[in-house]
């Protein structure tokens, strides 16, 4: 089964693109792993498995357009695009863009599966500008591991509290435990806007239990 990495190496060379970065020729030069473009943050606390896809920069060639295909491939959820959700959650596995539908068929898992760290085969039709539509997602594994988060806390958990308190940040579900080590602050500053970074373990449903809590920022404040 071939990587998400190297079929972004087989679109290119199909297509015969030659990827130009800021200070580099037109001269023709080996392929280079295409990213397809994505307005969105960008992302932090990833989990384990992703791939490095170079240094700098790099777009979709214009001749590109228009070389749209059935194409699969496998691997882990590194980024869900904020502001979409199932049945229309998108998603980049290792730098490509997938989109799924309410036709998108899932195996051995559902829509509410695709979390940080898990991974994925997905089949599908690939767009004009590299990304995906899936047409079949199946669920593989689900990444356990060392795994941190910085942004801001966007919502607490209802019906928890410290020590063993359960919030939300850009996201991703992280709790605390007794144990939990807390860095400028404690506990009862995690608060809604309150900037944080958490490190901890990556648990299967993709959340983390932090081990160690550093407070950032203040409330609605700039870190």
């Amino acid at each position: 089964m071939r990587t998400f990495a190297r079929l972004k190496v087989a679109f290119v060379a199909a297509a015969g693109i030659v990827v130009i970065s800021c200070g580099q020729s037109h001269s023709p030069v080996t392929p280079s792993p295409l990213v397809a473009p994505v307005t969105s943050a960008a992302t932090e606390g990833e989990a384990p498995g992703s791939s490095a896809l170079g240094v700098g920069h790099q777009v979709l060639s214009p001749e590109d357009k228009g070389h749209e295909g059935e194409v699969e491939g496998e691997g882990r959820v590194t980024q869900l695009i904020d502001g979409t959700a199932c049945p229309t959650l998108q998603f980049m596995v290792e730098g490509i863009l997938v989109t799924t539908t309410g036709a998108t068929r899932f195996d051995d898992g559902s829509c509410a599966d695709i979390l940080l760290g898990v991974k994925i085969e997905a089949k599908g039709t690939r767009q004009a500008n590299g990304s995906i539509v899936a047409s079949r997602i199946k669920v593989k594994d689900r990444a356990e591991g060392e795994a941190e988060r910085e942004g801001r806390v966007t919502s607490l958990v209802d019906g928890t509290s410290c020590p063993t308190l359960r919030f939300i940040v850009d996201g991703v579900f992280v709790s605390t435990t007794a144990a939990t080590r807390f860095d400028d602050g404690s506990c009862s500053d995690i608060l809604a806007g309150v900037k944080i970074e958490a490190k901890g373990t990556r648990q299967l449903d993709g959340s983390i239990v932090a081990s160690r809590i550093e407070i950032k920022g203040s409330r609605g404040g700039r870190s």
